[in-house]
């Protein structure tokens, strides 16, 4: 999970997205990764480039 991880952050410029963080189910496996960006798409997009593709992807606005 750290390389991909460090591949995202290596490109996240390109799309500019920020991840945040990335934590990884103990039980599951499952990867949860906290990221901030223009949209989903663009995440997708890093994720995809550094070769590990989101099956899921939750967009959550805030508005202050």
């Amino acid at each position: 999970m750290l390389e991909a991880h460090r591949a995202d952050l290596a490109i996240q410029a390109d799309e500019s997205v920020d991840f945040k963080q990335a934590r990884v189910d103990p039980v599951t496996g499952h990867v949860f990764c906290l990221s901030e960006g223009l949209s989903k798409e663009a995440v997708q997009r890093i994720h995809q480039r550094a070769e590990h593709p989101c099956d899921e992807l939750h967009e959550i606005t805030v508005t202050a």
